[in-house]
């Protein structure tokens, strides 16, 4: 097609009579074509500048791929048909699609890659249709898997590198000869890297001693893309530009291999296709609950390439074929209607079914008690709807588990911020201030909610106020654990310990206490020992931290975290004399087995002084003995040895505070042991 024609086929024309295919849409957000990219690594195209009949089979090999996607999306894509709420999803009979081969990137870097364009416009049930654009979006793993697996165990492309001295990384696809000089020659992807860290920069500025999470991450990816996008690169010669790259390859120190390579590879009966199923299951298991037969198709294409597999389309294309039904088989159904579209997720594995009923047993025991909602002043509040404000104080109350379900647009972040500001108002009265999670809604309401990554955050343990009712500084500070009517309490803390449902004592030093005198000179007894920025309000996180960042980094110990002091004040206090129970109560430990479990280890360096403590005791011992000639005698301090009844003796090697009879009768390891068995190829 030439340019006019391109034009009148996106627009949904039938090129060969002129006429529209149906009834096209013409709005500007009309979907005119769905695109799919046939990408290769880079090495590819540095070779296949380096030597013309590379380029050759591998422009042949990227066209077979592109024919062959065609043909899998012709097989599997779908139209709907019949009037709007009944309509039905039927196969499409036909469908077209252009090819756009391009060698370059957007800066003008070697990149040898296809645009496959499928006309939105399909022929299915004796008419034109439109195409089931969701179908192949969600068909998007097997398409790009294809892609790849098509040109990589392609024969004739790797005969040609291997003649050539090339020889393929089976795990990357990438070529071992040219992968040290790729990285000169990925001009816009280190854009877009760049890109990348300057919004994660800005981000952790914003939000000091916080980590994005994964779909944060993701929307960085896109707008990276996107941002500043170069205009494609004309040249006005081809073949000069190829010159231009050879020559800049070769002035960076590539020398082409001294001879042909062996052409190693897997053949199609070598694979152990039972194994293989195994392994796609256990993959989309590892990262997904659900899935269907075209995530199947892709994760297989990806393990043909990386066992390094060597065969012809037909061959290759059974052997897929083949292990995703095998897959399939072994797949449960989340739904048993016989007309479900083959592109929804219906499909599971009988491991996550079970991981995800123990999930769901452990949430439903969270939410047996019924929930006490708090009742809503109104004063201050965002002024918000009555459907939100019972979401609001429901979420305040003292529910374990509180799910939220809405549309889009119903108000389920204005509720959040709701909530955020009604817990900061409390918070004055109940409790210091608020450990904010690094989570948003996504980013409206940082603190409050959080991703699959980082759950809901907790709750500040140590109250602020170091003033009796009197406005007296004392050096007694009683700690208040998290409040269980607080969404946002945890019950454990960041070391992962248990934390107190009791009250636990502190007792500062000294010269804290003068510190803080000096700190609290002049103002009103119940005023926040550290307040926010705004006067009388608590202090956040964020705040705290970027000055905590700024002095450590002052001192020399950029990266040091807050709770590392934790762990500072539990060694000094132990290498200070205090015992384990002192540790624990400053600590606020549920038990000492706790703190032991924790630091045991800096109890051991004072075994001497135990062993000194008990000789000196029994040189006092003896010594008050020797005063007192006239005391009478006393039972032995040991108890006598008993003779063992029945044969049975004691077991040896007890140490202190053991049961004796664990060591007779040891308990079996209730840790569950997974045996798995590898696939033999």
């Amino acid at each position: 097609m030439d340019g006019e024609t391109y034009e009148q086929w996106v627009a949904g024309i039938d090129v060969a009579t002129g006429r529209k295919k149906g009834r096209v849409r013409e709005d500007p957000t009309a979907l005119r074509f769905v695109e799919v990219v046939v990408n290769g690594p880079k090495t590819w195209s540095l070779a296949a500048a380096l030597h013309p009949e590379i380029s050759a089979v591998l422009d042949a090999a990227q066209d077979r791929a592109a024919a062959e996607i065609v043909g899998w999306v012709a097989q599997h894509a779908t139209t709907r048909v019949g009037p709007r709420g009944r309509q039905v999803q039927v196969p499409v009979e036909q469908i077209e699609a252009a090819v756009i081969r391009h060698y370059t990137s957007r800066a003008g870097d070697p990149h040898r890659h296809l645009h496959l364009q499928i006309n939105a416009r399909v022929w299915a049930a004796g008419s034109w249709r439109g195409i089931h654009s969701v179908g192949i979006r969600d068909s998007i793993e097997a398409i790009n898997g294809i892609g790849h697996a098509a040109v990589a165990t392609d024969p004739e492309f790797r005969t040609a590198l291997a003649a050539r001295g090339f020889t393929l990384d089976a795990e990357t696809g990438e070529i071992e000869q040219l992968a040290p000089y790729v990285g000169e020659f990925s001009a816009r992807t280190a854009q877009i890297h760049r890109n990348v860290d300057r919004y994660g920069a800005e981000w952790r500025r914003e939000n000091p001693g916080q980590e994005p999470g994964p779909r944060l991450r993701e929307a960085w990816d896109r707008r990276a893309w996107a941002d500043a996008r170069p205009d494609k690169v004309v040249p006005s010669s081809g073949a000069d530009l190829v010159a231009r790259w050879n020559d800049e390859l070769r002035a960076l120190g590539y020398r082409d291999p001294a001879g042909p390579a062996a052409l190693e590879a897997t053949q199609v009966a070598w694979i152990d296709r039972d194994g293989a199923a195994e392994w796609v299951i256990s993959q989309l298991g590892a990262k997904r609950s659900a899935w269907n037969t075209a995530d199947m198709r892709g994760k297989v294409e990806v393990l043909l390439s990386q066992a390094n597999l060597l065969a012809n389309a037909a061959a290759r294309i059974e052997l897929a074929e083949d292990i995703t039904a095998r897959a399939a088989a072994r797949c449960a159904r989340l739904l048993t209607s016989p007309d479900v579209p083959e592109h929804v997720r219906s499909l599971t594995s009988q491991h996550v079914v079970a991981v995800e009923d123990d999930l769901v047993r452990r949430l439903a025991r969270r939410a047996e008690a019924p929930v006490r909602r708090v009742r809503l002043g109104g004063r201050g509040l965002t002024r918000i709807a009555p459907a939100q404000a019972a979401v609001v104080g429901t979420l305040a109350g003292d529910g374990q588990l509180v799910v939220i379900e809405g549309a889009a647009g119903a108000g389920k972040t204005t509720a959040l911020r709701a909530t955020q500001d009604l817990l900061a108002r409390r918070v004055d009265d109940r409790l210091p201030g608020l450990e904010v999670p690094v989570a948003d809604q996504r980013d409206a309401c940082p603190g409050l909610v959080g991703d699959a990554q980082e759950r809901v955050g907790g709750v500040l343990v140590e109250h602020p106020r170091l003033v009796d009712g009197f406005g007296h500084l004392v050096r007694r500070v009683t700690a208040r654990p998290s409040s269980p009517r607080s969404p946002r309490s945890r019950d454990k803390d960041s070391s992962g310990a248990p934390r107190r449902t009791t009250r636990d004592e502190r007792s500062p030093s000294r010269f804290l206490v003068a510190e803080l005198a000096r700190h609290m000179a002049g103002r009103p007894g119940d005023d926040l020992v550290f307040p926010g920025i705004r006067r009388g309000s608590p202090l956040r996180v964020s705040t705290f931290r970027k000055s905590f960042d700024e002095a450590a980094h002052a001192i020399g110990l950029p990266g040091l975290h807050p709770h590392q002091l934790r762990h500072t004040a539990a060694s000094l206090a132990i290498a200070s004399g205090a015992d384990v129970k002192v540790v624990q109560q400053m600590l606020g430990h549920a038990s000492a087995t706790m703190t032991l479990d924790t630091y045991g280890h800096l109890f051991e360096d004072r075994l001497d002084e135990v062993g000194n403590a008990l000789d000196e005791a029994r040189s006092a011992s003896q010594r008050r003995r020797a005063a007192l000639r006239a005391v009478p005698a006393v039972a032995p301090v040991l108890p006598q040895p008993v003779p063992a009844r029945n044969g049975e003796g004691t077991p040896s090697g007890v140490s202190a505070g053991q049961d004796p009879f664990s060591m007779l009768h040891p308990q079996r390891d209730s840790n569950p042991c997974y045996r798995r068995e590898r696939a033999g190829s």
